[in-house]
């Protein structure tokens, strides 16, 4: 099932961008997040769309561990204790090194 990453960022950097992804594994969606984390900042606006099932928590949550992670102990029980987005209207992460 696909599943598609719209970035809106913030004013003064790079231009919008949307990307589609289909058929991955779970340990692929992971990297993925890793791969993004990289790449957004402070102000922008990340939209996840796709099917039932077809891994946008799994990359929602990949992506809020690894922006946990560059302020916090690998270690710390956090990371592993993320709260699935889904169906919530507003969830604040805290620790993430976007303020």
């Amino acid at each position: 099932m696909p599943f598609s990453i719209s970035i809106d960022p913030s004013e003064g950097r790079m231009a919008h961008t949307r990307h589609t992804f289909s058929k991955l594994a779970e340990k692929d969606v992971l990297l993925l997040a890793e791969v993004f984390a990289l790449a957004i900042g402070p102000g922008d606006l990340i939209a996840l769309r796709g099917e039932l099932g077809a891994g946008k928590s799994t990359l929602a949550r990949g992506l809020i561990r690894a922006l946990m992670r560059e302020r916090m102990d690998e270690a710390d029980p956090r990371l592993d204790d993320i709260p699935s987005p889904t169906f919530t209207l507003a969830q604040a992460y805290r620790d993430l090194r976007v303020p």
